[in-house]
């Protein structure tokens, strides 16, 4: 368990901090499995709800082709943790080894976690005065299920997301 791993100590403090504004927001990748949820890391939120405000998991979005953007097929969904996950383009791509000259598949959430805490870093350096949960909710609030020219983001089959009552699609949460 996260417990177990991390010890009792950890989620302790991660509890008793939880009403601090400026408590570190912890940005997890979602996983490179097709799951229904991110990895238990991310979805720590389900079990620890005092932790949502503080939480971000990461889903994969693939634009390998420069048209589309879709769920990657790597990637785990937000599902259960769509209300503090977000989507980013993880665009490793391919590149040759060193050893057998053969293409390695470097993509995966653990590529598209550094977008979004980048971009958190980027609304904290404009924002300089606002709470780290303030940052994590605006760039909560302010993403979209379109691309910049107002394309949809598509699923795994190119179909545009479907979104629920809350606007929130299992693919890329926000």
């Amino acid at each position: 368990t996260f417990k177990d791993h991390f010890g009792t100590s950890f989620v302790n403090k991660l509890l008793a901090d939880k009403d601090n504004e400026d408590t570190p927001v912890w940005v997890w990748a979602a996983g490179n499995r097709v799951d229904e949820s991110p990895v238990f890391a991310g979805s720590l939120p389900a079990v620890y709800a005092d932790l949502e405000s503080h939480w971000l998991a990461v889903s994969a979005i693939d634009n390998s082709d420069g048209k589309t953007y879709k769920w990657a097929w790597y990637s785990g969904r937000c599902g259960q943790a769509r209300k503090y996950c977000i989507g980013a383009v993880s665009d490793g791509g391919k590149h040759e080894t060193q050893t057998d000259g053969k293409e390695q598949d470097n993509r995966g959430t653990s590529g598209a976690t550094p977008v979004i805490a980048g971009g958190m870093a980027v609304i904290k350096s404009a924002f300089a005065s606002k709470s780290n949960r303030w940052v994590r909710n605006r760039l909560l609030t302010t993403a979209r299920h379109t691309t910049a020219d107002g394309k949809p983001l598509l699923d795994a089959d190119g179909n545009p997301v479907t979104l629920d009552a809350d606007g929130l699609s299992d693919e890329f949460g926000h």
